[in-house]
């Protein structure tokens, strides 16, 4: 579900570019992610699409900073 929303929120930052409107993404796309702040520069935007996923769907992801540092760690696997 977050890979959907990264997904989406990609596509909305490239508009109508040449990156655009991409079916996919790789792992280690997810840092630049975290490197996007918010006006207030408190949270990123991966902190916020996680807080309107637990919003919308009622889901709560208990420690955050542990679910992004296992994301960190899955996106230097061989894909082999």
């Amino acid at each position: 579900m977050l890979l959907e929303y990264l997904l989406a929120a990609g596509n909305y930052l490239n508009g109508t570019g040449f990156r655009g409107g991409a079916s996919g993404f790789k792992i280690d796309g997810i840092n630049a992610f975290e490197q996007i702040k918010s006006n207030d520069k408190k949270k990123s935007l991966l902190m916020s699409l996680m807080e309107k996923i637990e919003a919308e769907k009622g889901i709560e992801i208990d420690d955050k900073q542990d679910f992004l540092e296992s994301l960190d760690e899955a996106s230097r696997l061989p894909l082999d």
